[in-house]
Formats: structure tokens, C-alpha cells, sequence
């Protein structure tokens, strides 16, 4: 096993005590700067690498923050992961992902979390209630992205999904469409919830009709063809892009490409994939900054007050649609 070079190699080798060398490291003033060039010069000859564990077990933190999802081929999680980090790297701190494939997060992902050594965490789950009395106890920051929820001590970053629901079900029936269907895995979570009522308010304001279709366990080729068994459904609402996406796919696969469809989330935005595709759409990049922001302040011990809730405007975006 090769040795890791440590402060005490660099002191050795520029006859310097382990202090001196720390300080000089860290561009202390008390240092004269024909030392301090010494010692860097040393510290890359031997090949020293800050022991970053060690340094945040000394000062109580890791400058490390968790990104929790459920989903790895979902491409939005990746999309928001790329502005947060950009965000977090702002703070000087790092972060780790974390898959929890529980609808919401659980007691046992909060004792994963203080394995880990975090200093935070930025949840793309709800929290649930075992999960949520931990995080109280502990006074553990958490900030919750893309949906919400009543727990105390946590605040929230979210869309304003009612109203996305809204104008998804009103481009549809825009374009033509009488008969509607809502597609989700379920209803349990905020989002998905609100998506729909504001989907519900649409159709029954504009006099059209409507269904629901439901995952809950099953492949997307069987509630898809469950809904044209209907042969009603002219227009369907997904309740993200990566169901949008699957969907369009095995409607095109069965030649049933006059039904229109319309997603969530807008990653046609940073993903330049072909065909034609509408979606709701919200900054992202916004979104990201904010939930860091929130997070951070509670990190640093800045807001240590009740839940905040920030909402997201929405828009529809198009591409390539009549």
C-alpha cells in the first residue's frame, strides 16, 4: 500500500515544524512569503494532498452537502444536480448523492445521512414523519426541492404545480383536444397531487373530459395501452418529462401519434434531443440557487426560524409543436 505524504513528511523535508508548514499551507500572515513558497514548492515535489476528512473532523464540519433522489435515469435530477453544484461551489462546499427509492424519506436514509458526515441536505423526496422527527431532534438542515409538505425545521423550493397542471390541460385543449388523461406513478405526493387539481380545474372550466391513469406498479406499455383501450383519450398530461418522453415513445411505437402529449419540467431546455415535444417549464437555475441558498443559511447558522416556502413561476414551453 503506498504511503500518503503528511504534514510531518513536508516538515522533514523542509526542516520546518508541523505547525510551520500548516500555516504556511494556509497563506497565514505570520508566515514570510519566501517560506511559504518553500513549503508549497516541497508539498508538490512530495505529492501532499490535504487530509480534507481529518481537517472537518477538527473543525466539526464537512462542507459537504447531500443531493437525495429516487431515480437515476431520470435526466432532470442530473439537469438540477449540475445547477446546484454550480451554486454549492460558490460556498466552498462539495456534495454527494444519495438514492432513496422510498416514495418518501425515511428514518433509516436520516442515519445514512450522519454516516456520511453531511453537513446538510437538498431532497428531491418528501420527508416523512420518522424522518422528519429526526431531523428536529438533531436540528439537521434540510431543504426540500420540487415538492412540500408540513413538516417543521425544513424549508421548501417547489413549482407552482396547481397552476402547471392548469396550463398543461389548457395547451391541450388549445391544440384540439377533447378528452384528457393525467399520467402519474400516483397521487401520494405534493406535487403530483397539485399537478392534478390544477389539471381538473382546466377541464372542468373548458368543458372537456377527463380520466386518470395511474403507474402504481405497472409498466408504461400497459397503462399506456390501457388508455387507448379507452379510445376516448385524445391529449395526455404527464406529470414529468421522463414519462412524457417513454410515452411519446410507445405511442409512436403503435402508430398513435395524433394523440398529443404534454410533460413537466422543461429538460428539452439543456437535453437538445430530436422530435417535438411541449412541456411546463420553470428556471431551474433559479430553483437550484434559492434551494442552496435557503440551505445554506441554516448550515452556517444563519436562519435558525420556521419553514419557508418559496414557489417557482411556470410557463409552457414548445418544441417544434404546430
Amino acid at each position: 500500500m503506498v504511503k500518503r505524504c503528511t504534514l510531518k513528511d513536508v516538515a522533514i523535508a523542509t526542516g520546518l515544524t508541523v505547525n510551520s508548514v500548516s500555516r504556511a499551507l494556509h497563506n497565514k500572515s505570520d508566515i514570510s512569503e519566501v517560506t511559504k513558497r518553500r513549503v508549497n514548492e516541497a508539498a508538490k515535489r512530495l505529492g501532499y494532498v490535504p487530509n480534507f476528512a481529518a481537517s472537518s473532523l477538527k473543525k466539526g464540519k464537512s462542507y459537504t452537502v447531500a443531493i437525495l433522489f429516487d431515480n437515476l435515469f431520470n435526466p432532470y435530477y442530473n439537469i438540477m444536480t449540475h445547477y446546484i453544484t454550480n451554486h454549492l461551489t460558490q460556498y466552498g462546499y462539495d456534495f454527494l448523492t444519495v438514492i432513496d427509492e422510498n416514495e418518501k424519506v425515511c428514518e433509516s436514509t436520516y442515519e445514512k445521512l450522519l454516516l456520511r458526515n453531511v453537513d446538510g441536505l437538498l431532497s428531491f423526496l418528501e420527508p416523512g414523519e420518522d424522518f422528519s422527527k429526526r431531523v428536529q431532534q438533531g436540528r439537521f438542515p434540510v431543504t426540500v426541492i420540487g415538492r412540500h409538505s408540513e413538516q417543521p425545521q425544513m424549508d421548501y423550493v417547489y413549482t407552482d404545480d396547481v397552476r402547471g397542471g392548469y396550463i398543461a390541460a389548457d395547451y391541450l385543449i388549445d391544440k384540439g383536444c377533447k378528452n384528457l388523461c393525467f399520467l402519474a406513478d400516483s397521487l401520494g405526493i405534493s406535487c403530483a397531487k397539485e399537478r392534478y387539481d390544477g389539471f381538473l380545474n382546466c377541464v372542468q372550466e373548458r368543458n372537456a373530459e377527463s380520466s386518470i391513469a395511474l403507474m402504481e406498479g405497472h409498466s408504461y406499455s400497459e397503462v399506456i395501452d390501457g388508455i387507448l383501450r379507452s379510445g376516448a383519450c385524445d391529449g395526455i398530461v404527464c406529470f414529468n418529462d421522463y414519462i412524457a418522453m417513454e410515452t411519446q415513445y410507445l405511442l409512436q411505437s403503435r402508430s398513435r401519434e395524433d394523440i398529443r402529449v404534454i410533460g413537466y419540467d422543461n429538460i428539452r431546455q439543456e437535453l437538445k434531443l430530436p422530435g417535438n415535444c411541449a412541456t411546463v417549464s420553470t428556471d431551474k437555475d433559479a430553483l437550484a440557487k434559492t434551494a442552496v441558498n435557503l440551505l445554506i443559511q441554516r448550515v452556517e447558522g444563519l436562519y435558525e426560524g420556521a419553514s419557508r416556502q418559496r414557489v417557482m413561476k411556470v410557463n409552457v414551453a414548445t418544441y417544434g409543436c404546430e
